[in-house]
């Protein structure tokens, strides 16, 4: 189960729990929730939880809308290579180069999204095109448009053929590929000296972006191999959720057939790994003293546990044992919180109660 994955640290089970909460695949939509595995996954590094975390800031699902905490996350996932966030991030400066005189935020807009359109993201590769065609934070090149454009349209993209027809019999030339970014780092001058300067400066930026690019790439190689790890860890937990998946139904099986003691057992050891169906029965057998000793404190601590994965029964049964104080300290303010909360889970016995109170 990907929560299990998720619970042992592995990221990619952590981005998987992340967009099943953000898109309600499985599981009731909560983009607190996403947000919560977003980041989990993202402070291990790993670039595509880095991504969707910097959209759930940018948009404020789930968290207090914030740019700066979008850029950062945009900005982490962009230098280990990922597209979309190079893209978003290139976005990021497009919009504010609109209400800015300052040309820097245009400069970072190009950069990003000719990063992201050389790493083949269809939307910097529209907007690069659209960029040359325009002269926008670059010089106008028609031929540079149509490079862009035609390997757009070559993915069936009807806007791309669109701006290729807008621009006439265009579409018959032979393009060249784009330059690399370069950074403007001086006014041009007819002085020797000035130009001298301007070369060496132009040599060691250069030299600092190499070395930048290689970081760039060690760490890249250092996270596929951190991925591989993780790959074979993930087929270790599917093992063993199959494992569980199957001690759950002897357990059932046992249950049924009247094997408490077996039942009891069985359920314990998938309780203990975190599956809130098996810490609710086992936490029933534990109240009603069927292959186990009767104990209500340890019925309650399986109730909670239960409760606390999302079980809306075992929710309801929490808010009982608080309310009568039975196998802890009698709380009605908690046993009205917890059925409550059953309530809103869908919790039948749970409605009718809250619905009495009011």
């Amino acid at each position: 189960m990907q929560k299990i994955a998720a619970n042992q640290g592995l990221a990619k089970a952590q981005t998987n729990l992340g967009l099943a909460y953000e898109f309600g695949k499985g599981t009731q939509q909560s983009f607190t929730k996403a947000t919560h595995w977003y980041l989990q996954a993202a402070q291990q590094g790993f670039t595509p939880a880095q991504t969707r975390l910097g959209q759930m800031y940018e948009n404020g699902k789930g968290v207090e809308a914030s740019d700066f905490e979008a850029e950062k996350w945009y900005r982490k996932a962009a230098l280990q290579d990922d597209a979309k966030a190079q893209f978003l991030l290139g976005e990021m400066y497009l919009l504010r180069s609109q209400n800015s005189i300052s040309e820097e935020n245009g400069k970072q807009s190009f950069y990003w999204i000719q990063k992201a359109a050389n790493n083949t993201e269809i939307n910097a590769m529209k907007r690069l095109g659209f960029f040359y065609q325009h002269g926008t934070f670059a010089e106008k090149s028609e031929e540079q448009a149509i490079y862009w454009y035609k390997k757009v349209a070559k993915t069936g993209d009807d806007w791309a053929k669109g701006q290729l027809e807008s621009m006439g019999g265009a579409t018959t030339r032979q393009p060249t590929p784009p330059p690399q970014p370069q950074i403007n780092t001086s006014t041009t001058t007819k002085k020797s000296q000035d130009k001298a300067e301007m070369q060496q400066a132009w040599d060691n930026l250069q030299k600092a972006s190499d070395k930048l690019e290689k970081s760039e790439r060690e760490l890249i190689q250092s996270n596929e191999r951190l991925r591989e790890e993780e790959q074979k860890l993930a087929d270790s937990l599917l093992a063993l959720s199959n494992s569980l998946d199957a001690t759950f139904a002897t357990a059932t099986e046992a249950y049924q057939n009247e094997n408490y003691t077996k039942a009891a057992q069985k359920f314990e050891t998938v309780a203990l790994a975190g599956y809130p169906a098996a810490q609710y029965n086992l936490a029933t057998m534990y109240e009603e003293g069927k292959g186990v000793t009767q104990s209500d404190k340890k019925a309650f601590h399986w109730y909670h546990m239960a409760a606390d994965e999302g079980d809306p029964d075992a929710m309801f049964k929490l808010g009982v044992y608080y309310a009568k104080g039975k196998g802890v300290k009698q709380s009605t303010d908690k046993g009205y919180y917890w059925i409550s909360y059953a309530a809103k889970e869908g919790n039948e016995a749970a409605k009718y109660i809250v619905a009495s109170m009011e």
